[in-house]
């Protein structure tokens, strides 16, 4: 092609200059429509619907706004995952299992597929799916001191998600530690974390016989 050639529009690389803001309870986020409906099939759909009169919409300095009903650490750290592609690397790099189970949590929610994916290899590391890798498991991914909330909010996370088969060995974790912390942190973390009491109790119930029999 030579210069005097009209130049050709390469659409998968073409984005348009619009932003939106994201909303998560008392935190904003301002990010590129265009780019967040290449990533995710569930804002594309969002975006492409009918949307009411200007005056009617919410918008923040002349910019429309998006409610979502999700933890805002959830939300910020799946978005970084979206628009910074070094912040969540695949293993063996580093990163937070909070981190990790928010952004597990919203790529199944919003239909990012390789956020998904990515953030269960992560899980594989630490949740084996046989004796031989729980024996020789090293943590070379996620953090060593992780926190006994986040392990708990694992289980739950892995049912949300139908990652069923980190459940074993994440209720194996779970077992080895006193029965009094494990019931402390799910009632009094669980419920502020952003997700449904109720369904963790259940998870628990089932868990405490389990714990016993290891005593």
């Amino acid at each position: 092609m030579s210069t005097d050639d009209p130049p050709q529009r390469a659409d998968r690389l073409w984005f348009t200059p619009d932003v939106v803001i994201i909303r998560a309870q008392s935190r904003v986020f301002q990010v590129f429509t265009a780019i967040l409906k290449q990533k995710s099939s569930v804002f594309a759909d969002m975006f492409t619907m009918p949307q009411p009169p200007p005056a009617d919409s919410e918008t923040m300095d002349g910019v429309p706004v998006v409610t979502v009903h999700d933890e805002p650490a959830q939300m910020e750290v799946f978005l970084r995952a979206i628009f910074d592609s070094e912040f969540f690397m695949p293993p063996p790099a580093e990163t937070r299992i909070g981190d990790t189970l928010g952004i597990l949590r919203l790529a199944h929610k919003y239909d990012v597929p390789y956020l998904r994916r990515r953030a269960l290899q992560h899980l594989d590391c630490i949740y084996p799916t046989d004796l031989l890798g729980y024996d020789s498991k090293v943590e070379p991914t996620l953090d060593r001191d992780v926190p006994l909330a986040d392990r708990l909010l694992s289980v739950g996370i892995a049912k949300e998600v139908d990652a069923l088969w980190l459940l074993p060995a994440a209720y194996y974790d779970m077992c080895r530690w006193p029965l009094d912390r494990l019931l402390g942190e799910s009632l009094s973390l669980l419920p502020s974390r952003g997700f449904e009491a109720h369904s963790h109790r259940g998870s628990f119930t089932r868990l405490i016989p389990r714990r016993k029999k290891m005593e």
